[in-house]
């Protein structure tokens, strides 16, 4: 309401690489029901893994140009063209008017 959004409105949605939780979509899937269900939800497919011990860095593209880079619990065994869903808290977005 504050910023007087419409349908069709172009904005920027940002938020923090550390807000962004990725799983394999079965994964995402099996946890319908719990608290990820009201987060936003993006599908894409993994383009980069970096695996690391306390979690791995997960970028997918979502859509033609467009990019996110999440994290994933460390071994998610998760890899390259692999589907998957990215969700983000509300509390952790941040959304601007465009122009």
């Amino acid at each position: 309401q504050l910023l007087g959004l419409a349908p069709g409105m172009p904005v920027i949605a940002l938020c923090k690489a550390t807000a962004v939780k990725v799983a394999s979509s079965a994964d995402a899937h099996a946890q319908r029901g719990s608290r990820a269900e009201a987060a936003n939800r993006l599908e894409g497919s993994v383009t980069r893994v970096a695996r690391g011990d306390s979690g791995d860095e997960i970028t997918l593209a979502l859509a033609p140009g467009l990019q996110l880079v999440g994290f994933a619990p460390a071994g998610s065994g998760l890899r390259s063209r692999q589907k998957v869903i990215a969700s983000v808290d509300e509390s952790a977005m941040v959304v601007a008017l465009a122009g």
